[in-house]
């Protein structure tokens, strides 16, 4: 049974770090995999010096979701230090992952994304992987 793989992270690196191998497993058994990043990762320490800028963490992401297999990956544009457990961030994953689900529409109000979401845990999280079972 074909299954589509969302993962979600806080920052770039954060899914290919503790996911990587399962994701490109995942690929290589045909099932479809969907990265979704809430920031664009660049950082500066407290100091303000750059560690990684905005353009080269998410040519890293697209790099690594390329070698992973993954179909797509989405990087939103939170704030890297600061991603905020709210309405905004919970409505923008359930807005991906209805596009991702789209074609699959049939199924899609079997699951319910939004309750997942809503729980007491932060979105700043390492990552969340969430399997929807395809029929």
């Amino acid at each position: 049974m074909k299954k589509v793989i969302v993962a979600i992270g806080a920052h770039l690196d954060d899914i290919e770090l503790a996911a990587g191998g399962t994701l490109a497993k995942a690929v290589r058994d045909g099932h479809e995999v969907h990265m979704i990043v809430m920031s664009q990762s660049g950082y500066a320490d407290y100091n303000g010096k750059v560690m990684r800028t905005d353009e080269i963490a998410m040519q890293e992401g697209r790099n690594a979701a390329r070698v992973l297999g993954c179909k797509d990956l989405d990087i939103l544009d939170f704030s890297n230090k600061d991603i905020a457990y709210d309405s905004k961030a919970v409505e923008a994953i359930e807005k991906r992952l209805n596009i991702i689900l789209d074609e699959f529409e049939s199924l899609a109000p079997l699951y319910n994304f939004s309750s997942i979401l809503n729980s007491s845990r932060p979105l700043n999280i390492k990552f969340t992987l969430i399997i929807k079972s395809l029929i």
